[in-house]
């Protein structure tokens, strides 16, 4: 016993010469650990964040330093029982903490807890967790909040202040494209996390080679339980982790010296909850070495059901599917939302083909529809395509229609004799045809004639205007033709065309004609007024010749001449120059005779022997080549009177001699 107790009292010797020369003197290993007589509590100082619990601190009943030389040694030491200085991590999703532990050579005359020194001197770190909320009308809200954004945090082991990240709100863009957005048309969310406090408890210094344990307490100060909470404590690798005993959870130890030391995973930590973990270590060299804590939980999640809306356009035109030629049509375009968002700044527009109309819708409210009037008026006939089109900031959308544009087809045809005199009555047939697809509505029909034409008949309600014919038809069925005809008599020759046509309701007409060659000639009559007989002898008669042109063309060219049988001789003329000869008169010739002038020509001569004589007038023209004849006999007597008993069936040889010529 002397022994042991003389060994005790030189190792507090080289101590506390040590400590006062600011060293600490490296023991053996084989010497045993040194209890230390409890201190009451009411001698420890409060515990202070941030600050070493030695003896001596502010606060503290003992102000004497130990390592002071002045200082005396208690009368009756006892070393003080761990004390628990809260090391609080609070509202954090993870933490560390680290201090210095010395290694002495003997038993640490004293423990401290592991303090929590924050570099910034806080007490709390901002959370990240997140929990969805309905309001009292079951609308999602949505508030969001942002964290550190980690999991694992490499933080000391600190307690900072809490601090709350704001709610960001993007404010509603005035202007066409925006809609504004309310309360109830907003949705948020938050989560709220559990408030964690992790407290090591140990000694500040350990001896060389003797077992020392250290206490970590996970507690739960929040409203929230606590998921997935991994606490995990590293030290060097010359200092061995003899034993862990966490309350509950599971226990791991690691020998790889990248790897922590120890991890204790504790499932779940309701709220109020506290677990802990007892760790025994025994350090093999006399150095000083940080013993760390951290930890981590399972991050939280907030979920909200977030709506989202689909804008969609449809279009549909109502109206008929065939309409008439020119007839103005009404057609109803509908547009339509059918989606679930709403379409912005819709406009709708007709085809280029149809003028390229535009027209402004703007907002179009999920299952609302607009309605617009397309007049139309086709103006060409046959299939016809109405297209509309919708546009909005990120749809398009159009609808067609198809149309039957529906139009009468009028046709209408001449036949007529390609050749002709004039004079003769030609007739003309038209035939008027509807050969389109709808009726043919106030038709009137015309025919033009030539200058110079004369109309005969043929269509009883015709009227003559101007040279033409014009009469009414007034509507014709789809196929149907009809057929007239017309007579004339053209006075002038030439190449005539006759040309017929028809107008009806939409702008409808057609024409059509045809050319006749009309041949005019002179008709030249000659006619000769004889005497009336019988006459005396040696006493001049006179004989009148006329000549006239009833034809369709001037006479030009007119030859004529008279011949006289034996017994008479021609001995004068007026009218036209002339010359005789022996039983004939020849005159002049005729350079024209106009249409329907007439020429008279007296000629006289004188019979030199009594009985029938015979005369002959001759008319050749040229232009075209004819010719006329007038004949006849004149009586003549003489001294001699036929007596009673002549036979009147006998002529005198003389008077019944032939012409001259």
């Amino acid at each position: 016993m002397l022994r042991k107790f003389f060994a005790a009292w030189l190792v507090i010797g080289l101590v506390t010469t040590g400590m006062a020369n600011g060293q600490l003197p490296s023991l053996p290993p084989s010497l045993p650990p040194r209890t230390m007589p409890a201190v009451p509590d009411g001698n420890l100082p409060p515990p202070q964040f941030g600050v070493a619990m030695l003896p001596g601190a502010p606060g503290s009943t003992d102000t004497t330093l130990p390592d002071s030389p002045a200082a005396e040694p208690a009368s009756t030491p006892v070393p003080p029982a761990p004390v628990a200085v809260p090391n609080v991590l609070a509202g954090t999703k993870a933490g560390q903490s680290e201090t210095a532990v010395s290694v002495d050579t003997l038993p640490a005359e004293r423990a401290t807890a592991i303090p929590a020194v924050g570099a910034d001197g806080s007490s709390e770190i901002p959370v990240g967790a997140m929990v969805g909320e309905l309001d009292a009308d079951g609308r999602v809200i949505a508030n969001l909040s942002s964290a550190n954004g980690s999991t694992a945090a490499e933080n000391k082991l600190i307690a900072a202040p809490r601090r709350e990240t704001p709610i960001r709100t993007t404010p509603a863009t005035s202007g066409p494209t925006t809609t504004a957005t309310t309360a109830a048309d907003r949705t948020s969310f938050k989560t709220v996390g559990p408030t964690i406090q992790v407290e090591t408890i140990g000694p500040r210094s350990i001896a060389i080679n003797k077992p020392a344990e250290f206490e970590i307490r996970v507690t739960n100060s929040g409203s929230q339980e606590a998921r997935g909470l991994t606490v995990e404590a590293n030290f060097p690798a010359f200092v061995d982790l003899m034993s862990a005993r966490p309350s509950s959870g599971a226990f791991d130890q690691q020998t790889n010296p990248e790897q922590p030391r120890m991890k204790w995973r504790i499932e779940n930590l309701p709220p109020g909850g506290s677990q802990s973990a007892v760790l025994q270590v025994i350090p093999r060299s006399a150095m000083l070495f940080d013993f760390q804590v951290q930890w981590v939980a399972d991050p939280l999640r907030g979920q909200a059901a977030i709506q989202v809306t689909e804008p969609k356009l449809d279009m549909r035109i109502a109206g008929p599917a065939e309409v008439q030629y020119g007839e103005t049509a009404i057609y109803t375009v509908t547009i339509r939302n059918p989606g679930t968002g709403i379409a912005e700044n819709v406009e709708i527009m007709l085809s280029e083909d149809l003028g390229g109309q535009r027209a402004s819708v703007g907002n179009i409210q999920p299952g609302e529809e607009r309605t617009f009037e397309v007049e139309l008026i086709p103006g060409d006939a046959g299939n016809l395509a109405l297209e509309a089109f919708a546009k909005a900031d990120t749809l398009e959308h159009s609808a067609m229609k198809e149309i039957i544009v529906r139009r009468a087809n009028l046709e209408i045809a001449v036949e007529g004799p390609p050749a002709a005199y004039a004079g003769t009555t030609c007739t003309y047939r038209i035939s008027v045809k509807n050969s389109g697809d709808a009726i043919a509505r106030d038709i009137i029909a015309a025919a033009v004639l030539p200058i110079g034409t004369q109309y005969i008949g043929g269509i009883e309600s015709a009227e003559v205007i101007n040279g033409g014919l014009r009469w009414n038809i007034g509507n014709l069925p789809i196929g149907e033709e009809l057929n007239y005809e017309i007579q004339c008599v053209y006075n002038q020759a030439g190449a005539l065309r006759f040309e017929a046509g028809v107008r009806a309701a939409d702008d409808l007409a057609a024409t059509h004609s045809m050319q006749t060659q009309i041949a005019a000639l002179a008709d030249l009559v000659l006619s000769v007024e004889s005497p009336k007989g019988p006459l005396p002898i040696q006493e001049p008669v006179t004989y009148i010749l006329r000549v006239k042109n009833r034809g369709t063309n001037v006479g030009k060219q007119i030859q004529l001449a008279m011949q006289f049988s034996e017994g008479i001789e021609p001995v004068g003329a007026s009218g036209l120059t002339f010359t005789t000869e022996p039983g004939q008169i020849t005159f002049q010739a005729i350079e024209s005779l106009e249409v329907d002038q007439e020429l008279t020509i007296r000629v006289q001569a004188t019979a030199s022997a009594s009985g029938n004589h015979r005369f002959r007038a001759v008319l050749t023209c040229d232009d075209p080549a004819s010719e006329e004849i007038a004949q006849g006999t004149t009586r003549f007597y003489g001294d001699e009177i036929l007596s009673a008993g002549q036979e009147p069936g006998r002529r005198n040889a003389a008077a019944e001699s032939g012409l001259r010529r």
